[in-house]
């Protein structure tokens, strides 16, 4: 910078006085930094999303209500959290695959932030992401809640997209999560949903075997299934020995396309499967 002024003195010491704003001026460009002084990094540039969000609350109707049932405590379902992730190619004129995920918490507080980890394999495929989630005071949901929650979530997306009930459902779970998403399964097939395949992760209990014997879907929806079971090497909630008991027992439940996939690190939601998973769900039945 350069600075043009009158020189005096203030207090005994000498002080610049400058008597206009053009008295200083920017000359030539900044300075080399020494050596050994980090330069600032560039400002990183975040990718755009590849989806929108939308949370909304939805009221659960007479339908939902009969299929969640009453807990123990008589509590009563009346709005269901939802939340959901549309691809940026979205087209609701077609037919869309729609992957509805079951939280492993009660609370959803953190819904969103789960529904990005699913969107973020999901939305780049071209897939729809819907979560849904009924709070409940009890310690354990009924047996129908999971489903109902879902349902409403699909009949708000519905009143956005027509059509939008017809499609095509995945249903995925992690921990938690991933037996009630197998729960869920029975029941929403047999409300009349197009239910195509299952993702779950560290699935220490499977319960389409209960689904099946509570919700009786039709046998043959059962066997068009796609279950994908993916299991940590490193898994501390569930060993693979136990995730292969699990997959087991749901071909014996009747589905007869089950994979298990044994991926390395910890257990979890791991991208890298669900993407697998997607893609396989996607291939044409034979």
């Amino acid at each position: 910078m350069e600075v043009t002024g009158t020189v005096e003195l203030y207090n005994g010491s000498p002080q610049i006085v400058l008597k206009a704003p053009d008295s200083i001026r920017l000359s030539g460009t900044a300075p080399a930094p020494k050596p050994g002084t980090p330069e600032m990094p560039a400002p990183e540039k975040t990718a755009p999303a590849a989806f929108g969000i939308e949370p909304v609350d939805v009221a659960m109707d007479k339908k939902d209500v009969r299929l969640a049932g009453k807990s123990p405590s008589g509590f009563v379902p009346e709005t269901a959290k939802v939340v959901i992730a549309l691809p940026q190619d979205f087209k609701p004129s077609e037919t869309q695959r729609v992957l509805v995920v079951v939280p492993d918490f009660v609370s959803e507080a953190d819904l969103e932030k789960l529904t990005r980890q699913y969107a973020e394999a999901a939305a780049p495929k071209g897939w729809v992401t819907v979560i849904a989630n009924c709070p409940t005071p009890d310690e354990f949901g009924t047996d129908g809640l999971y489903a109902a929650a879902i349902q409403a979530g699909m009949r708000h997306l519905a009143s956005q997209h027509a059509g939008a009930e017809k499609w095509p459902l995945y249903i995925a779970g992690n921990s938690l999560g991933a037996g009630r998403a197998t729960l869920a399964t029975g029941a929403l097939i047999k409300e009349g949903f197009d239910v195509r395949g299952v993702f779950v992760s560290s699935l220490k209990r499977e319960d389409i075997t209960k689904s099946v014997r509570v919700f009786r879907p039709s046998k043959s929806a059962l066997r068009k299934l796609k279950v994908f079971v993916s299991q940590g090497e490193n898994d501390h909630f569930v060993s693979k020995g136990q995730s292969l008991k699990q997959a087991e027992a749901i071909r014996e439940a009747g589905v007869e396309e089950v994979r298990h996939e044994v991926h390395p690190g910890r257990g979890g939601l791991v991208a890298a499967s669900l993407g697998l998973a997607l893609d396989w769900f996607a291939e044409p039945q034979e």
